[in-house]
Parts: structure tokens; C-alpha cells; sequence
């Protein structure tokens, strides 16, 4: 298993909910887009790894997946919740 990617997917998982905390998504639509992107890569490189590795790995990796996919789902909500309140 590579570690390199998975590492960066999970720094990305972590950059988005601190940006999510912190207001920067509500702040900045420049800072949604590139979060999206990050957490975006990151979901790739789980499913890249996934092909390579062994049962009790792609269990882990399926649960960095779903952190991300929450991470995906707070940052949407986070970005929803900020447009309707500036409509």
C-alpha cells in the first residue's frame, strides 16, 4: 500500500473540516472550491489504493472514504447554509 496518497487524503479530510470550523467556507467561496478539490483528490486516491492492497487494508481505506464523504457532505451543507443566508 502506498502511503503517500492516503496520507494526503486524510490531510485533506482534516484542512476541510478545520475550514468548515472555522468559517472560511462562508468566508470565501475561492476556499469551498479548492476544499472540494482537495477532498475530491483525496476520495481518488482511497479508490486508487483500494486496487492494491489487502482485505483488512481496504477496510480501513473504505473507512477513510466515508470521512471523506462526510467531509464532501459538511462542506456542501456549510456552503448551502452560508448562500441562504446571503439571499
Amino acid at each position: 500500500m502506498t502511503n503517500i496518497p492516503i496520507e494526503q487524503a486524510m490531510l485533506a479530510i482534516q484542512q476541510s473540516k478545520l475550514a468548515i470550523q472555522q468559517g472560511l467556507i462562508k468566508a470565501n467561496p475561492d476556499q469551498f472550491n479548492m476544499v472540494e478539490k482537495q477532498l475530491l483528490a483525496a476520495q481518488e486516491a482511497i479508490s486508487e489504493a483500494k486496487l492494491k492492497v489487502s482485505a483488512n487494508e481496504e477496510q480501513i481505506l473504505n473507512q477513510a472514504n466515508q470521512s471523506v464523504e462526510d467531509a464532501i457532505v459538511q462542506l456542501h451543507e456549510s456552503h448551502r447554509d452560508s448562500n441562504l443566508q446571503q439571499g
